[in-house]
């Protein structure tokens, strides 16, 4: 990290991966020394608006391209890349939550709820963050338990208050969170 008053670099941070699997964990690990060292004592799980774990670069490229298509109302196109993602990764709980997501929106419940099964099947790969998102999804879109819904999309925001998907969820459906 470079500071424009100061020649020498005021803080380094290198991780080793050992293949291209490893590469997403070693950036997390240099991201995190780095802000700490800059004195950012915030979580790392708040830091960001969306966390996934991804078992490779380009199952995790063509999850976050499924993203900016799902968040831009583009279901069909997003179902494809969370598809592709799932090739990359077949094991990626995220990819088929967001899946099913994209398919319940699309009027194909049934496959929705095949989707969202098999990402509850994979919270042991996940965060806590990512299973309560997962969850929450689960118990609002398939399994219509607004009260279970709420729980797991509340405990998300007092783990990440900055989580956008549950912030937006808990305004948009149920008038909390701020």
């Amino acid at each position: 990290t470079l500071a424009p008053d100061k020649p020498e670099p005021v803080s380094q941070a290198e991780a080793t991966a050992s293949d291209k699997a490893q590469v997403l964990g070693a950036v997390t690990r240099v991201a995190e020394e780095l802000r700490e060292a800059l004195g950012d004592t915030t979580p790392s799980s708040s830091q960001q608006a969306e966390t996934f774990t991804a078992g490779s670069l380009d199952a995790m490229r063509a999850y976050t391209l499924a993203q900016d298509l799902s968040t831009a109302q583009r279901d069909a196109e997003a179902a494809e890349k969370y598809r592709e993602a799932l090739r990359h990764d077949p094991e990626f709980g995220r990819a088929y939550s967001g899946l099913g997501a994209s398919l319940l929106r699309l009027g194909n419940r049934e496959e929705a709820e095949k989707n969202w099964n098999e990402a509850l099947r994979r919270t042991d790969r996940m965060t806590e963050r990512e299973k309560l998102r997962t969850s929450g999804g689960y118990y609002l879109g398939i399994a219509r338990n607004i009260d279970k819904a709420i729980q797991d999309y509340g405990q998300a925001l007092a783990l990440a208050p900055g989580d956008k998907t549950a912030t937006f969820v808990a305004r948009r459906d149920y008038g909390f969170g701020a």
